[in-house]
């Protein structure tokens, strides 16, 4: 039977967990029996609703569309098209956290490489046929502190797929290039 955190700790505190019905061995110590605890008849009932799996922790919270993370590493010998590599798809908030909780923060990663997260199917190009006719914002953050930057992309890209922005089904996805600029 599958049990919550809070389940198992409520059980762990329950005498009755570690009653033991099997007789102690002749050469260990005399074990101690349990007394039982009395419960009144209603029991019966409480007892079959802690016996049910609770399954609201297990559900995933869906996005609207399932998102790629891209990622590009430009090591100046391949095709930009050979260095985009694709990190891993998800269309629920907890394979996200479970994605960005482990990837490199954009100002940790190689200068001259990118993240690039859109809907599923989508490339990172503009020859792709859902980026044809499209746009794009740029915005420039001269040198500011890393985690204003981390912050702004996780700020992007939590409202992109949560579908907060205006027009959210004409957005492809968003792109963090971390570039350095020399004066």
């Amino acid at each position: 039977m599958f049990q919550s955190d809070f389940q198992r700790q409520k059980n762990f505190a329950n005498p009755n967990l570690f009653n033991n019905s099997n007789p102690p061995k002749e050469n260990g110590p005399a074990a101690q029996p349990v007394p039982a605890v009395d419960h009144p008849d209603d029991t019966k009932e409480e007892n079959k609703e802690q016996e049910q799996v609770r399954t609201e922790h297990m559900l995933k919270h869906p996005f609207q569309n399932t998102w790629t993370l891209w990622y590009l590493e430009n090591d100046g010998f391949q095709s930009w098209l050979d260095m985009q590599t694709v990190i891993m798809s998800f269309n629920n908030a907890e394979d996200f956290w479970s994605l960005y909780n482990h990837i490199k923060p954009p100002s940790y990663i190689k200068i001259g490489s990118d993240y690039s997260q859109l809907k599923e199917a989508i490339r990172p190009m503009w020859e792709d046929a859902a980026n044809k006719e499209g746009g794009r914002w740029v915005i420039t953050l001269n040198y500011t502190p890393e985690t204003k930057a981390v912050n702004l992309w996780l700020d992007v890209i939590l409202y992109l797929i949560g579908g907060v922005f205006d027009h959210s089904d004409q957005i492809c996805g968003a792109v963090v290039d971390v570039s350095m600029i020399i004066f």
